[in-house]
């Protein structure tokens, strides 16, 4: 099952707000560096795919958060460990 890394419960409410709020496609700066990504989501909003990758390099970021059917969140992150996706997804600042 895919899980979250252990970080405080506010973490978690304002990773899935900003997981909500994210454009179809962004660039922005983490980690100093320049980042692209594109989402996609099911018409249901249920599903979503995003896929990030460093535009002066090769490093990525993707994953696929998710709603179960109990109302309960889950994130399965795509060779990307579940604290650089929460890291992503907080610490970016989007310019575009």
């Amino acid at each position: 099952m895919p899980h979250f890394p252990q970080v405080p419960f506010w973490t978690i409410v304002k990773f899935w707000h900003s997981v909500d709020m994210l454009p179809e496609y962004s660039e922005g700066n983490f980690n100093g560096h320049r980042w692209g990504a594109t989402v996609k989501r099911s018409p249901d909003r249920k599903r979503i795919w995003l896929s990030a990758q460093g535009l002066s390099g090769s490093d990525i970021v993707s994953f696929n958060p998710y709603g179960l059917d109990d109302g309960r969140n889950a994130l399965e992150s795509c060779g990307t460990s579940s604290e650089k996706v929460v890291a992503f997804v907080l610490g970016r600042e989007v310019t575009i």
